[in-house]
């Protein structure tokens, strides 16, 4: 019986491959071609400004705000440099009280709008030789005012009527001083910011170089810093 079954299921596929011979002369195949499926993209393109107050003739009572880099020129693509550059202003070195201020202009040029922005500070610290150190400079490099102007406009730092600073949303002061430091934002970070409109947006901020006085300060030296550098890098992530 199960070689009886078997010569019939043999039959029946011999069967069907005949069938399939016997109608390939009436078929007709067609293809659906050229169809591409693209992503849309996020392009981040920076600017930036002179800082002040190396600009000169700069009137005390504001900054002007003149042209650096703009959108995409620097060479190495769509980043800036040296955006807050103490060189051309403090061209000795800042002293107490000495601060600077400048301004990152963004746009995106992809397809995509972006859901957000995140900007993170890293920090690195030198010595009077130009060694690294863990000195901490950047936590007396504080920030008088941080403002990201898009729709709507978000103070991330702000006074009061004390000098105090702080901000429950964006960056926490994280030794408790009262003040908001780059240091403060490099543990930190600043995240869901609106991303920027088709008209670009806008982050400014004033760093003023403020070494703490009161020598049970944690970040007090008696020589204030004296010869020690901070190199700042803002970096800027628009995510979708």
């Amino acid at each position: 019986m199960k070689q009886v079954l078997l010569a019939l299921v043999v039959i029946v596929a011999v069967a069907s491959l005949a069938a399939v011979g016997t109608y390939a002369d009436f078929s007709d195949i067609e293809t659906s071609e050229g169809n591409y499926f693209d992503t849309g993209s996020l392009e981040l393109q920076l600017g930036d400004t002179v800082p002040w107050p190396n600009v000169p003739g700069t009137p005390p009572d504001g900054p002007l705000f003149f042209s650096d880099e703009g959108y995409g020129e620097d060479p190495e693509g769509d980043s800036v440099i040296g955006t807050w550059d103490r060189m051309p202003g403090y061209p000795g070195g800042m002293q107490p009280g000495d601060c600077l201020e400048s301004r990152v202009y963004l746009r995106n040029v992809g397809s995509l709008t972006g859901e957000r922005l995140d900007i993170e500070c890293a920090n690195s610290n030198y010595d009077g030789s130009g060694n690294p150190t863990d000195v901490f400079k950047d936590a007396v490099m504080v920030i008088d005012y941080l403002i990201y102007y898009n729709s709507p406009r978000v103070d991330i730092v702000w006074t009061d009527a004390g000098g105090q600073h702080w901000n429950p949303v964006y960056i926490d002061d994280d030794d408790g001083d009262g003040r908001i430091t780059l240091h403060d934002w490099e543990l930190h970070g600043v995240c869901n910011l609106g991303p920027p409109l088709l008209k670009g947006a806008c982050l400014d901020m004033r760093v003023v170089f403020a070494p703490p006085t009161d020598p049970g300060h944690p970040y007090y030296r008696e020589d204030e810093y004296s010869g020690y550098s901070t190199m700042m890098t803002l970096i800027f992530a628009l995510l979708q």
